[in-house]
């Protein structure tokens, strides 16, 4: 799964097009014996098209992942 966590949405549109800024895409990675891995990378300026967006919310500041 691919989380997309953007720092500022630059603009959006009646289609629910975004235009992200400073955006981190969070790749999750689950070991065989259960340990969870992610890593963040950095992609910037970023745009969205609103049909391929499933869920857009607010999440906590610890991102509710637990370390």
């Amino acid at each position: 799964m691919v989380y997309l966590r953007p720092q500022v949405i630059r603009s959006f549109d009646q289609f629910s097009n975004m235009v992200l800024d400073e955006a981190t895409e969070r790749k999750v990675h689950r070991h065989t014996d259960g340990t969870v891995y992610y890593s963040d990378i950095p992609m910037g300026v970023y745009v969205v098209r609103g049909d391929s967006i499933v869920l857009l919310g607010q999440v906590a500041p610890d991102d509710g992942m637990k370390k």
